[in-house]
């Protein structure tokens, strides 16, 4: 899911920011490192934080209101070290308690696993065609070519047999395919592995020139996930990374769907178009998936079995970074809401949390643009409560 214009990635900082950059209640400071909200009795009145070039720490008052948008590790991780959240999580690391929350937990994410498969001469960009000069140029003068697109030119979305027998009106499956060929850290930095076993996977391809591979990974993306995770303080200090705990496929259902959704794709790989896109001239286009079944357990290469394909689909799965839900958006009486509805901390006056941490569940797609529709109504809500009591 991108945000596009003109050819170039445009940005929420390029769309929002920039237009409002001369106005003269704005001031960004980037590099600085924030600490904690700071609190008189149970209303937030400021910003602790440490300046980034000497690390002095500065305390900010805001006039009105805080708006925390450090996302969903982030975030919650800033509201437990200004002691809102869970009170044995708090007090375990001796941060007083200003509000007993759900700070943290309810963590999901979309995991993604891979299947890469070679592709025929005639397909796909390489590494190779990117770091062409043509291509530069072209780029340059007209917008085009292969810089001018995500690589991910299509999507689709699927319900599987679960959904379906849940009556679900949604997805629960997405797939991605990204074809652009080339070394590790191009088409296998979804897998997070080790860039040697990168490597090997790629010279199972049978070439030397990595850079001219003409490849593409089919990637399904498990959507709503039922496994939670959590977001935990390492200790009181916040210059200390958080712990964060995503607890993938801890639910059956997860590992279940998981399952039918790699089953899904390798049924579309064997249609008729798709084999006219795996005719690779003198080597096995599913060389790179059968080493990583090898790599997995599995008894071969030729090893179909669910066994197997749970196993490699989990040895290769990989965040796509869509975390969410931490900082709960609910009523007060549901005991995992940490927001209102207006994204008001609830027990907790002057403040509010504005990101993706506040979706209770997953959005049946990428949560790029949900998140700026947060921010977008979250804007109207503050302007419309500000401007009745003005």
């Amino acid at each position: 899911q991108y945000t596009i214009k003109d050819g170039r990635r445009w940005s929420t900082a390029e769309a929002y920011l920039r237009p409002a950059w001369n106005r003269r209640n704005l001031h960004v400071m980037t590099g600085a490192h924030v600490a904690r909200v700071v609190s008189e009795g149970t209303r937030v009145v400021g910003v602790e934080f440490y300046l980034p070039s000497s690390m002095e720490k500065r305390t900010v008052r805001a006039g009105r209101e805080v708006i925390l948008s450090a996302g969903a590790v982030a975030s919650p991780k800033i509201l437990m070290q200004s002691g809102i959240g869970p009170k044995d999580e708090l007090q375990r690391h001796g941060i007083a308690v200003l509000a007993d929350l759900s700070v943290g937990k309810n963590l999901q994410d979309q995991v993604v696993t891979t299947i890469p498969l070679l592709l025929n001469s005639h397909h796909g960009h390489t590494q190779q065609d990117a770091e062409s000069v043509s291509s530069i140029l072209e780029y340059l003068i007209w917008k085009t070519g292969v810089f001018s697109t995500s690589q991910v030119d299509l999507t689709g979305f699927v319900r599987t047999k679960y959904a379906i027998a849940e009556k679900w009106d949604r997805p629960d499956i997405q797939f991605v395919p990204l074809c652009f060929g080339g070394e590790p850290d191009l088409p296998m930095v979804m897998t997070n592995m080790r860039k040697e076993n990168a490597y090997r996977l790629l010279r199972s391809a049978n070439t030397t020139n990595l850079k001219a591979i003409n490849s593409c990974d089919l990637i399904p993306i498990l959507l709503h996930p039922e496994s939670r995770g959590q977001i935990r303080l390492r200790s009181a200090s916040p210059f200390d990374s958080p712990l964060i705990e995503p607890n993938y496929f801890s639910a059956q259902k997860d590992v279940d769907t998981f399952l039918e959704a790699v089953k899904i794709m390798l049924g579309i790989i064997r249609t008729e178009p798709m084999r006219k896109l795996l005719e690779a001239e003198g080597r096995d286009p599913f060389a790179i998936f059968k080493t990583m079944k090898k790599i997995s357990g599995c008894s071969s290469g030729e090893d179909e079995s669910d066994a197997c394909l749970v196993a490699v689909s989990q040895h290769f799965a990989s965040s796509v970074w869509h975390y969410i839900g931490t900082c709960k958006m609910g009523r007060r009486s549901d005991p995992e809401a940490v927001v209102s509805p207006d994204l008001k901390v609830h027990g907790v006056d002057g403040i509010r949390v504005v990101d993706a941490s506040v979706m209770p569940t997953q959005p049946s797609g990428n949560t790029n643009a949900p998140t700026i529709m947060v921010a977008e109504k979250a804007a109207d809500v503050i302007k419309d409560y500000w401007r009745e009591r003005d």
